[in-house]
């Protein structure tokens, strides 16, 4: 009933193991210290014919029960396990932390590893690994060949008996998740352009796979890539080099995409032997967005990663929580700026905020909490106080209805051009960016990630409006399931010609798509230097399209003019001057015959995230002008589309918001950026709620609309009641060795309470915890409690408090 998981060796269970088949042993389970740490001690004493031939004393864990818990921070611990760093687990603990990342696990022993996952473990944080295998080519020295191949048998061999290795550790210490490694890659870092890899085993399985795509049709491949293989095992495809020379990039993208399932099949078999042989999960640290060269498919790999840490974007954030499950642990490593950070990842929807890295935390001389240490464990207790774990944990989220598409493919294809083109990789990750935020400024909720693989599951239902960012290969089944979406009546919003090319990377003569958005869809050669005018007002800021032929009855809402502004030069006067470029905006609206709604936009909102003061092109500061006037142009042309704003939220620029309903109230969260301007915000409400401010815990009065302003790097947290709430109602009393918390029939359902446990006036982090008003309560203080117990009852919305004592007298 206690979950008593024992943390032995093997020699050691065989020990008791052979003491119990004697018939003569004696077994004491006595409690050491009976707190939060769920330490005991255990004693076996092996007895013949009288004497003692054998004793053995070791320490034994009661694993806390993680299921109920809200968030679980993670933080990166030291390289190295030392008595020193060891030292360092209780600060950590008390500062908020549930994961201890153990890096270079691999390379420690099994007595370095146990006294470090003993010690983690005593102070009631749970140990998790990372290293099993550091994925990263060394210099090529010009070979096309990576070295090493991710598909070389003795490669994986060895990968393999490395994890066995692994497991095996973990078995002894009882881990229930690890990860893999660190900042993984196919080339020598991140994102460097390489072109492997072309070694025999790679070559063989790329092969394979383009037979099967073909289906056996050889000729039909020449024909595609413009080339004259007689032979399957003959075929290999172009450098990128090479296809820039002869403007074929068919090959380039079909064995760049493929490359993709080099590092999935490895991490899948790391994550199956794990789980087989520990029962454990695995993830990766330090990933980021699936990148052309990095080889890493981050949407893809959440089927098999359960447990990982990124670096994240706002888009980023979207894609991790659309495909994550309840079985899902994922986070963030913030910078050292870590509130904002933190927050933002709470907000997004992640359980498992993380810091990077223990060091600033502590202090050098004592190894105490810093001042950043001291901010942060503040921080963990604002965010267990106010309730917004639990809310953000156990809530329902509120979803805008609007979805964007990934699409690795087309993330390859936007590589596969060449200068003038305002088409590139870096393009299409700062659409995706820009579109995440821009959503969110517009005052919707964030937008859910679809890939290609779920377009068929797509229905105006669950998202009335579908937006492909730079989808410039779409297969044939593909731009059907986009004609089938708009037949039944959803809005198809779509950038710089979608389904340019088709499934095999080959530009297509006929887009099935024209027709659909009413535009000859074509490639953009060259951007126009025009800017974008949306209903008499130049909005700055954008990337604008090319020459667009409207070839079905649509109506353009916008366009692309070139400017001059008057001036005058001695004496000579020359007036202000626009003409036309080409069409902006283009609508086809079909809901006359029942259907639904096109919108083609012949210009990037690339630019966008990085004005808000994010990406690499941001300054820090913002450029709220440019954000402004963007925000206010895509709200005008999403209501001419039929979109309806009128409940959306004026936010700045740089915002993240979430709405959350937990047992029928609302709950409202609201972050923004270090960027520009003043901040003002105004939310509306689908009706008039008694409003509270819960992370200071103050009723603001009774309100169909919140206004107000809000900092850089500042955060806000409301709760919407329908009534104010009636004087605190709670109980807290003795049954045995169990204390127990009653709440009175007068509080509302869905009110959230904080309860805090204290024994000799140190808070039991492990114990304390966020209820629901109609919650049953138990608190168990051991198996053997003495000292002083407090119980401290807060109300989350107005901070009413009661307090309760008990004393434990001791055996």
């Amino acid at each position: 009933s206690m979950r008593l998981r024992e943390n032995v060796s093997g020699r050691t269970v065989a020990l008791l193991e052979k003491a119990v088949a004697s018939g003569e042993e004696r077994f004491t389970l006595r409690r050491c210290v009976p707190s939060e740490e769920r330490v005991y001690r255990l004693e076996a004493e092996l007895l013949q014919n009288g004497e003692r031939t054998a004793f053995l004393r070791r320490r034994v864990f009661m694993r806390p029960d993680w299921r109920g818990a809200d968030i679980r921070p993670l933080v990166w611990g030291p390289h190295f396990a030392s008595w020193r760093d060891l030292l360092f687990c209780r600060e950590l603990a008390d500062c908020g932390f549930d994961l201890y990342l153990a890096p270079m696990f691999f390379s420690k022993d099994n007595s370095e590893a146990v006294a470090e996952s003993l010690k983690v473990q005593e102070t009631g944080m749970e140990y998790v690994p990372l290293g099993v295998e550091h994925v990263k080519a060394s210099p090529s020295g010009g070979s096309l060949v990576r070295s090493p191949c991710l598909r070389d048998p003795s490669y994986l061999e060895r990968v393999a008996d490395k994890t066995a290795l692994v497991v095996e550790k973990m078995k002894e210490m009882q881990a229930e998740r690890c990860l893999v490694s660190d900042e993984m890659t196919l080339g020598t870092y991140f994102n460097s352009p390489h072109d492997y890899c072309m070694s025999p085993w790679c070559l063989a399985a790329f092969r394979k796979r383009l037979r099967e795509k073909y289906r056996g049709d050889l000729t039909a491949l020449n024909r595609n890539w413009g080339s004259s293989f007689a032979g399957w095992d003959a075929v290999t495809p172009l450098t990128f080099a090479q296809s820039g020379k002869t403007g074929n990039f068919a090959s380039f993208i079909e064995h760049r995409t493929f490359m993709f399932t080099n590092m999935t099949d490895l991490f899948q078999m790391i994550a199956a032997k794990v789980q087989a042989g520990a029962g454990a999960t695995t993830g990766v640290s330090g990933m980021q967005m699936t990148k052309v060269y990095q080889g890493f498919d981050l949407c893809e790999s959440m089927s098999y990663m359960k447990s990982s840490a990124y670096y994240h974007t706002p888009f980023t954030l979207d894609a991790l929580r659309s495909f994550s499950t309840p079985a899902h642990l994922v986070g963030s490593f913030t910078d050292y700026g870590v509130r904002y950070g933190v927050w933002e990842q709470l907000i997004g929807g992640l359980r498992m905020p993380s810091v990077w890295w223990y060091g600033h935390l502590m202090r050098r001389g004592d190894a105490r909490l810093s001042q950043e240490g001291e901010h942060l464990r503040r921080l963990f207790r604002s965010i267990r106080d106010s309730g917004a774990g639990h809310v953000l944990a156990n809530g329902s989220r509120l979803v805008s209805g609007v979805a964007l598409l990934w699409s690795t493919p087309s993330m390859v294809a936007a590589a596969a051009s060449v200068y003038p083109s305002p088409v590139n990789e870096a393009r299409y990750k700062d659409s995706l960016d820009s579109w995440s935020q821009l959503l969110r400024d517009m005052g919707l909720d964030s937008p859910e990630v679809v890939t290609p693989a779920g377009l068929s599951k797509v229905t105006p239902e669950r998202y009335p409006v579908l937006i492909l960012p730079l989808a410039l290969l779409l297969s044939d089944s593909e731009s059907v399931s986009l004609k089938n979406y708009v037949r039944a009546g959803g809005l198809l919003i779509a950038d710089y010609a979608p389904g340019l090319r088709d499934q095999f990377g080959v530009p297509r003569q006929k887009n099935p798509l024209s027709e659909l958005f009413g535009v000859a869809l074509t490639s953009v050669e060259r951007p126009c230097s025009g800017s974008l005018q949306v209903n008499g007002r130049t909005v700055n800021g954008l990337i604008p399209g090319g020459q667009v032929t409207i070839t079905a009855s649509a109506n353009p809402l916008a366009s692309l003019q070139s400017e001059v502004k008057g001036v005058r030069m001695k004496g000579i006067l020359l007036k202000p001057s626009s003409q036309t470029i080409a069409p902006a905006a283009i609508l086809r609206d079909f809901r006359p015959a029942g259907n639904g709604r096109t919108l083609y936009l012949n210009f990037l909102v690339s630019e966008y995230f990085p004005a808000v003061g994010g990406g690499k092109h941001g300054t820090g500061m913002g450029k709220e002008d440019v954000c402004r006037s963007i925000v206010q142009a895509v709200r005008q042309l999403f209501r001419s589309a039929g979109v309806d704003l009128d409940g959306a939220h004026e936010l700045p620029s740089g915002s993240n918001y979430a709405a959350y309903d937990y047992k029928g109230v609302r709950y409202l969260f609201l972050s923004r950026r270090n960027n520009g301007g003043d901040g003002a915000f105004t939310l509306r409400l689908t009706g008039e709620f008694q409003v509270h401010d819960l992370l200071n815990g103050k009723p603001l009065g009774r309100m169909n609309q919140i206004h107000g302003t809000i900092e850089p790097t500042g955060v806000r947290m409301y709760g919407l009641y329908r009534q104010p709430p009636a004087p605190l109602a709670v109980e807290v009393q003795r049954e045995g060795r169990f204390l127990k918390v009653a709440f009175g029939q007068t509080e509302m359902p869905g009110m959230l309470f904080r309860i805090r446990v204290f024994r000799d006036g140190r808070e039991l982090h492990r114990l304390s915890r966020t209820v629901a008003a109609e919650d049953v309560v138990e608190i168990d203080p051991g198996l053997e409690p003495s000292g002083e117990w407090k119980i401290e009852v807060c109300r989350v919305a107005d901070r009413q408090t009661r307090a309760k004592s008990f004393h434990y007298g001791s055996k």
